[in-house]
């Protein structure tokens, strides 16, 4: 299998880039991504890629790592726009995308994400307050407006007491 050139047909991406220069370790990841799959999944995945391989071989002469990217990237537009061929793109992303996921977090951790805006009050309403029995229509008023928070059932204060010992 060519990890190099299956990667950087995948991924379009050029290592030589400000910003992408952590795509140059992922095809060792994607061996070692490899290596934790399964004998029969590991083979399939190569000879997948040893297809795709001898796919850019036949129009251009070369192998996948030898291609140029605007050439890597005409090989694999052609295999998508094939309907019996797409899924064996589609085989390949996963592990290669597994590989580069892991391989940049390793290079630019993720930012911190974003606080969430706090919770609104809740509107509760004693049990005791509720009636005995309700029963649902198809012509109730509107909904009660977003201002009003929530609603929740609140247990009678008696339930949140601590048990008798």
């Amino acid at each position: 299998m060519t990890a190099p050139g299956l990667v950087a047909a995948l991924l379009a991406a050029d290592p030589t880039q400000p910003g992408q220069e952590w795509t140059i370790h992922v095809p060792e990841r994607l061996v070692a991504v490899l290596a934790t799959m399964p004998v029969p999944a590991r083979a399939g995945v190569r000879v997948a890629a040893a297809a795709v391989d001898g796919y850019a071989l036949a129009p251009t002469g070369r192998t996948l790592a030898t291609l140029t990217p605007r050439e890597r990237e005409y090989v694999v537009t052609c295999l998508a726009g094939h309907r019996r061929l797409a899924p064996l793109l589609e085989l390949l992303k996963v592990p290669v995308l597994l590989a580069a996921g892991t391989e940049r977090m390793f290079h630019q951790p993720p930012s911190t994400p974003p606080i969430a805006p706090p919770d609104p009050p809740l509107n509760c309403v004693p049990a005791e307050e509720w009636p005995t029995r309700s029963t649902a229509s198809t012509d109730t008023a509107a909904p009660p407006p977003p201002s009003a928070g929530p609603r929740c059932f609140c247990p009678p204060a008696a339930l949140l007491a601590a048990p008798p010992s």
